[in-house]
Order: C-alpha cells, then sequence, then structure tokens
C-alpha cells in the first residue's frame, strides 16, 4: 500500500488524497515521524478537510507530541465539527495528557457517540475514562460511564462483550 501511494503521489504530487493515503500507510507501519511530514504536505494541499488534519493529529499523538495532537484534532473539529473520529480522538488525547482533565476528555468522547450512536469503541473509551478518573461513587461521571457500558452490552451482546474483553462473560 505504501509504495502505491508513494507512486501516485509522484504521479500527482498535487493530490491530498494521495498524500493522505501515504499517511495512513506510514502510520500503520508505525513510521509516524515520516507520517506527520506526509499529513503536512496533504493538509497545505487541501487546508479544509478535517480528517486529514485528524489523521495527522493521530500520529503527533502516536509521536509522544500529545500537545500538539490535541491542537490538531480541535483544527480537525473546527474544520468538520460532525466527524465523530475527530471527537472521539479529541478525547482520547486530553485524557492521555491529564487524567484530571477526566470530564473534558467525557464530553468530547459522548460528542463521538452522539454522532456515531453505535461506535462501540468511543462507548468502551467513555466507561474507561469514567473508571480510570476514579472519581466517586455518586459523581457524575461515574453515571456516565455506566450507561455507556450499557450501550456496549445492548450493541453487541453478552458473548461479544466478553470475547472483546478477552475471556468468558463474567458478573
Amino acid at each position: 500500500v505504501e509504495q502505491a501511494a508513494r507512486t501516485w503521489t509522484q504521479v500527482d504530487p498535487q493530490s491530498a488524497d494521495a498524500h493522505f493515503e501515504l499517511g495512513q500507510a506510514l502510520y500503520r507501519r508505525e513510521r509516524f515521524a515520516d507520517a506527520i511530514v506526509v499529513f503536512r504536505r496533504a493538509e497545505n494541499l487541501k487546508p479544509s478537510r478535517g480528517d486529514i488534519r485528524s489523521e495527522h493529529g493521530l500520529a503527533l499523538a502516536a509521536a509522544g507530541e500529545l500537545d500538539k495532537a490535541e491542537a490538531k484534532q480541535r483544527d480537525a473539529i473546527d474544520r468538520q465539527p460532525d466527524y465523530a473520529a475527530a471527537w472521539f480522538r479529541l478525547g482520547d488525547v486530553i485524557f492521555r495528557r491529564d487524567i484530571r482533565r477526566a470530564r473534558e476528555a467525557a464530553d468530547a468522547i459522548e460528542k463521538a457517540v452522539e454522532l456515531e450512536r453505535g461506535n462501540v469503541v468511543a462507548n468502551l473509551y467513555l466507561f474507561r475514562v469514567a473508571r480510570l478518573a476514579q472519581v466517586a461513587d455518586d459523581d457524575p461521571l461515574r453515571a456516565r460511564g455506566e450507561e455507556a457500558w450499557k450501550s456496549v452490552v445492548r450493541l453487541h451482546g453478552r458473548t461479544q462483550v466478553a470475547a472483546a474483553l478477552g475471556g468468558a462473560a463474567v458478573a
């Protein structure tokens, strides 16, 4: 895939799509620094695309540049407010930067869930944020997490959830 995308960028160096595909291929190969450079080129070619900026933010996060990754996800949302993946990634990077920002992270992840009700991963992360934040049992964030967990179970049922958790279903 990388070679095909690289060839595409050579044939059509002004194609944001070609650079976007190459950036994704490099990201999948865990060549984050290279992906960041290529995503930056794609952004320059097509500044309006939120998906390019969000993928750029994903590569920045993978490279450990969480402050830049958060800014990039916010930039993606400014350009494409209904892009659920950017909302989810924003929540993830906020939480990774500072667990004390759990409520802000949960708000972003809830926006992703609102935009894509069937997004099991976003619901799981919302549950995870609520649990790892170590808030009191009566804290509203805990309730939000529990509701997210119920959504996961409703969406995929007990047997699939057990498999996702790596074992047999337990109480």
